[in-house]
């Protein structure tokens, strides 16, 4: 599972309604794009159908996870079988330009 929470950021009790807003927004879209980058990456079948994301209570606090119940073995191997990741490189290829739109929203240029 890949979390990612930005409410613990320095700068989070400064931020208002409209940047919160925006700031939901650009986090859920990256979550999007970690699923769909994932499931690419898994290649399709039981186990790409069971990645997903969920904001839960929080809109600033998204979840990605694989509920296949061998999801962690294919991505972390075990032993006997190698790892073919395919959470984690998702999640590394987005979050540049997740951090970069949050960037722009909390400066004030993307709101």
């Amino acid at each position: 599972m890949i979390r990612i929470d930005v409410t613990r950021s320095a700068r989070s009790a400064e931020i208002g309604g409209q940047v919160t807003e925006a700031a939901a927004r650009a986090l859920e879209d990256g979550a999007a794009a970690i699923v769909r980058e994932a499931r690419v990456r898994a290649g399709g079948g039981t186990l790409a159908r069971s990645i997903s994301a969920d904001a839960g209570s929080d809109p600033l606090v998204w979840d990605i996870r694989a509920s296949a119940p061998y999801a962690r073995f294919v991505e972390f191997g075990t032993r006997r079988m190698a790892a073919r990741p395919y959470l984690g490189p998702a999640a590394r290829l987005v979050w540049p330009r997740l951090m970069a739109a949050l960037r722009r929203i909390i400066k004030g240029d993307g709101t």
